[in-house]
């Protein structure tokens, strides 16, 4: 909602060029010991559940100097991008039809620009934020976090009010307002 509004005032090809201006240096950040944390949210979180699934041990990914593999692999325009890469470097993929599953996504990204930028724009206004790791978000105790969850239930609190001014900017934010309540 938000970012239909900024990419309305801002204009696509201007959000575009910043894009291609972020992409052009993606590979030279550091990394703080509390970023790669929160890059490896996602594959930590899901371990949990995954025990049956092939995963590179820490032992081997810091032999194989992976890290720094994904520093050079990551061009992702959100932290949600940033964690699902590190995912999929830490449970690298032998099946088939999965392979040719990416395969197919990544053909097709790269033979329709339009459709690649009507992805990137949203991804891109996300942005990285590694002082929130959104599976963590998702997949921790709240109970176990007090002060987290107290956070995330007021976050969630303001969701109906934005939604209720976004109606008047928005026409979508009605279908918005109606899933919220019913």
């Amino acid at each position: 909602m938000i970012m239909h509004f900024i990419t309305g005032f801002l204009g696509n090809k201007k959000i575009l060029r910043k894009i291609q201006k972020y992409l052009a240096n993606a590979t030279k950040g550091d990394y703080s010991s509390d970023d790669w944390e929160t890059v490896a949210s996602h594959y930590r979180n899901l371990k949990k559940t995954n025990h049956d699934r092939f995963q590179i041990d820490d032992i081997t990914w810091n032999d194989l100097e992976m890290n720094q593999v994904f520093k050079r692999l990551n061009f992702t325009l959100s932290s949600p991008g940033e964690e699902c890469l590190y995912h999929i470097l830490r449970e690298p993929c032998f099946e088939v039809e999965e392979i040719s599953r990416r395969k197919g996504l990544i053909d097709f990204f790269r033979l329709h620009p339009e459709k690649r930028s009507a992805i990137q724009i949203p991804l891109y206004l996300m942005g990285k934020n590694r002082d929130l790791a959104l599976s963590d978000c998702l997949f921790s105790d709240l109970d176990a976090r007090p002060d987290r969850a107290l956070l995330i239930y007021r976050i969630l609190a303001a969701f109906p009010l934005l939604a209720g001014i976004l109606v008047f900017f928005w026409q979508g934010a009605v279908f918005i307002l109606f899933l919220t309540f019913c």
